[in-house]
């Protein structure tokens, strides 16, 4: 019976132990605090494992301790170490492999979710990114910024969810940013240490969309492009997305290769998400996520007809088959409520609408339609902003 040991905890992690769990497969989660643990299901039966200073040694004998799984047990081999903590993917991948385990990436890649390796790695392999530059202090940030001509994307070495990422259109908004990111090094919730420096990035301006991907035995099968809705700049929080773009989209499939390129050049296994802009020379890749996607596209996927990503991403990572050709009924478009005017928020009547609301995943309001557009019409109208 395969197991699965998860590193680190966020909301992605505590539903793929409740899938694995499901299955009936022993699970072990690695926390720093086994008391905030929530379970999504109220079902799921796993092992909490301390996870002390968070160096692998610690953690594979407090794993052999606290799950009673032996270090020269044969069913490592069939047990998955996996993190959908991006800060947490290098370690797991490193665990997994000491164990003999199947993990998520290639082991001579534990560094795909550090955005410079990751960028400088793909770049070498000829996947288009962004010009960038690694700022370690403010000056070093001005002068790399200088270089590139504004506007400039300031954007944190190792953080997610778009947190700190800024558009800086001078020398001062540039040094401004690195000192508010000089701030913000600690995160106590999930106990990450963040670094210090920066990635002075070339702006390509264009429409954003993100490629879902799965990886198996059989390569990587691609299941769709989500077209993706940002706030106002300088910012780049994501307050929705529509999925799937279907054909109507006529850079899909330079979209699809690049992502596959970049999934097969860091040896990816499992899920990916892939985010790219298409500029004017065509889609450039912005970041590359060895997991699923968040919410709210996981949850449209199964909406439209599409596969459960927690099953197909276990599936996946044990090499079993997996289909490609996905066809979908119509599509979902979704924006996240607190981007609604009040009418449109919970407790208002929302005319073909659904909401996405549960206490792992947070409030997203959701419509379906034929097409993406379609959707995102019906979407515009509910909430009345426009999309």
């Amino acid at each position: 019976m395969p197991r699965v040991v998860l590193v680190g905890r966020n909301r992605l992690g505590l539903h793929l132990a409740c899938h694995a769990t499901a299955r009936g497969w022993a699970t072990a989660l690695v926390l720093q605090d086994g008391g905030r643990y929530r379970d999504p299901c109220g079902n799921c039966q796993t092992t909490r494992v301390p996870a002390g200073d968070w160096r692998v040694d610690t953690i594979a004998a407090n794993l052999f301790a606290s799950a009673g799984w032996p270090e020269d047990d044969p069913q490592w081999s069939e047990t998955i170490v996996y993190s959908t903590v991006d800060q947490r993917v290098g370690l797991a991948v490193e665990l997994g492999h000491r164990l003999g385990a199947i993990v998520q990436c290639d082991p001579k890649t534990p560094w795909v979710a550090d955005k410079w390796l990751a960028g400088r790695h793909l770049a070498d392999a000829g996947v288009p990114v962004p010009g960038c530059e690694l700022a370690a202090d403010a000056e070093q940030a001005v002068a790399a910024a200088d270089r590139f001509g504004y506007p400039v994307v300031v954007k944190p070495r190792d953080m997610n969810g778009s947190r700190h990422v800024q558009l800086c259109a001078s020398a001062a908004e540039v040094a401004d940013a690195y000192a508010r990111h000089l701030e913000d090094l600690r995160d106590e919730h999930h106990d990450l240490e963040f670094s210090p420096e920066l990635l002075i990035q070339q702006f390509v301006a264009g429409p954003l969309y993100s490629v879902e991907l799965v990886v198996g035995r059989d390569g990587p099968v691609v299941l769709g492009v989500s077209d993706r809705v940002l706030g106002e700049k300088p910012y780049f929080a994501e307050i929705g997305a529509a999925f799937p773009v279907g054909d109507q989209l006529p850079q899909r499939p330079r979209l699809e290769a690049v992502a596959v390129a970049a999934a097969e050049a860091v040896g990816l296994a499992g899920a990916g998400h892939v985010e790219l802009v298409v500029g004017d020379a065509g889609p450039v890749l912005i970041e590359l996520n060895a997991r699923p996607p968040g919410m709210p596209i996981t949850h449209m996927i199964r909406q439209v007809g599409g596969p459960d990503l927690f099953d197909l991403l276990l599936d996946a990572l044990l090499g079993r088959p997996i289909p490609a050709g996905w066809q979908y009924e119509g599509a979902a478009a979704s924006m996240d409520v607190m981007a609604l005017p009040a009418s449109a928020r919970p407790g208002a009547a929302r005319p073909d609408a659904s909401m996405v609301d549960n206490r792992a995943w947070g409030t997203w309001v959701m419509a379906r339609g034929a097409t993406a557009e379609q959707a995102r019409a019906r979407l515009a109208e509910i909430s009345r902003v426009a999309m």
